[in-house]
């Protein structure tokens, strides 16, 4: 799991040793989800703060904002569902 929403990472390049010329090697995607309440992220299957940190407690109007979204985008982002977590 990620520690933090790194949105200046969401196209990552290396490069190559022997042309030195930059490759995209990898993409992190992130859905902005919001309402007048406030914003949230998904990136790689997390859901992250406007300030970064995982949430663990989702509010009342996520499950509502998320159901605006494509399948295709949440499968982007790494979006696998809500999971109920054991009492």
């Amino acid at each position: 799991m990620r520690a933090k929403l790194e949105l200046n990472k969401v196209h990552e390049f290396k490069r190559n040793p022997e042309t030195r010329q930059f490759y995209l090697a990898g993409t992190h995607p992130a859905l902005r989800l919001g309402c007048e309440d406030g914003a949230l992220y998904i990136q790689d299957g997390v859901v992250f703060s406007e300030e970064g940190g995982p949430v663990d407690k989702l509010p009342g109007w996520f499950e509502q904002e998320l159901a605006k979204c494509s399948p295709a985008a949440l499968r982007e982002v790494g979006w696998k569902g809500l999971t109920k977590k054991a009492a």
